[in-house]
C-alpha cells in the first residue's frame, strides 16, 4: 500500500545518500597519506605467538611442543587485525587458528572481546555454528591490544550471485539459524545496562548511539538521513515488546558458506538485546537476492 511505497521511496533516498557520502569520503581517503589506523599493528611474530600460547596453556616450545607456522594476515577493511596461523603441539586445540585484535580506532563503543568470547559459548551451545573461542585477553599482553584468538571454522564469504541454485539451501540455513540466536534467553548475554530499560526505549537508545556515530563520522549533512532517523524514532511505539538477542550485523559478509551450506555466523561486536525485526531488515537484501539467484521469487515483507 502507499506506507510500503514511502518506505521504499525513503529507503531509495537513503541509499542514494549513502552513495553520495561514500564517494565524497573515498575520494579524501585516497589523496591522504596512510596513518598507523590504517595499517594496523604489526604482526606478533610465530615464536611470539608459540611463546604465548604456551605460557597459557602450560605447555613448553620448540621441537615436540608448541609451534606455530604458515601466519598470514589477512589485507581488507576491518576494524580489527586478523591474522591466521597454524598450531600444533596444544592438547584440545585445533590445527588452525584466527587471531583478532582491535586496531587503534573502533567504529562500535561497544566492542569488547571478553563478552564476544563468552557470547560464542552460549551460541555454541543453542547449536548456532561458528568458532570456538580458544584465549582472550583485554589487556593486549605482548600485542598491544585486547585480542581474540579462536578456532579457524571451515568455509569462505560468498556473495548471493556466486551460490546460483544453492541460495536456496543457504537462505534456509540462515532462517533456522536466526530462529536459533533468537531463541536465546537474552538474560544469558545482555550487557546490565540493556535489561534496565524497557523494550523501546532500549531500542531508543541503540538508534541514538547510531545516531551519535553518524554525525560524529558523516562527511557532510544530509537531510535525508536526518529525516530517516526521525521518523524511525516517530515509529518505534508500533513494535511489540518481543526481547531477543539481535546480532546486529547479520549478513553474507559475516557468514561462512561451506559446500553449499552455511558453515559459521561471524563478528558478534555488534550484538545486543533488541527486537528481532533488526536482523530481519537487516537481512532483507541477502534473503532476497539468494531467492532471486536460485529461481525463486522475492519475499514480500
Amino acid at each position: 500500500g502507499p506506507f510500503v511505497q514511502q518506505a521504499r521511496d525513503l529507503e531509495g533516498r537513503m541509499r542514494a545518500a549513502y552513495r553520495h557520502a561514500l564517494a565524497g569520503l573515498k575520494s579524501r581517503e585516497a589523496a591522504r597519506a596512510p596513518t598507523d589506523d590504517d595499517l594496523g599493528r604489526e604482526p606478533p611474530t610465530p615464536e611470539e605467538l608459540a611463546a604465548y600460547i604456551a605460557h597459557k596453556t602450560g605447555q613448553k616450545t620448540g621441537a615436540g611442543h608448541v609451534t606455530v607456522s604458515n601466519l598470514r594476515q589477512l589485507i581488507a577493511v576491518n576494524s580489527k587485525d586478523i591474522i591466521f596461523f597454524d598450531v600444533d603441539g596444544v592438547p584440545g586445540w585445533p590445527a588452525s587458528v584466527v587471531f583478532r585484535r582491535l586496531r587503534g580506532f573502533s567504529v562500535n563503543d561497544l566492542a569488547s572481546m571478553t563478552y564476544e568470547a563468552n557470547l560464542l559459548k552460549v551460541m555454541g551451545e543453542a547449536g548456532v555454528p561458528g568458532p570456538r573461542p580458544l584465549l582472550v585477553d583485554e589487556t593486549g599482553g605482548p600485542f598491544g591490544a585486547a585480542f581474540m584468538m579462536m578456532e579457524r571454522v571451515p568455509g569462505s564469504q560468498q556473495q548471493a550471485a556466486n551460490l546460483g541454485a544453492a541460495g536456496r539451501a543457504v537462505a534456509e540455513d540462515i532462517a533456522q539459524v536466526l530462529a536459533r540466536i533468537h531463541q536465546v534467553d537474552p538474560i544469558l548475554v545482555a550487557r546490565p545496562t540493556e535489561l534496565a530499560l524497557g523494550p523501546h526505549e532500549r531500542i531508543l537508545r541503540h538508534i541514538e548511539r547510531h545516531y551519535d556515530q553518524w554525525r560524529a563520522n558523516s562527511a557532510e549533512p544530509s537531510a535525508t538521513v536526518e529525516a530517516a532517523y526521525a521518523w524511525v524514532r516517530r515509529n518505534v511505539a508500533v513494535l511489540s515488546d518481543a526481547t531477543v538477542l539481535v546480532h546486529g550485523d547479520v549478513d553474507l559478509r559475516n557468514m561462512l558458506i561451506e559446500d553449499g551450506r552455511l558453515s559459521a555466523v561471524l563478528d558478534w561486536e555488534r550484538s545486543h538485546v533488541g527486537h528481532p525485526a533488526e536482523d530481519l531488515a537487516y537481512l532483507r537484501r541477502d534473503i532476497e537476492a539468494l531467492r532471486r539467484e536460485s529461481g525463486r521469487p522475492p519475499v514480500d515483507l
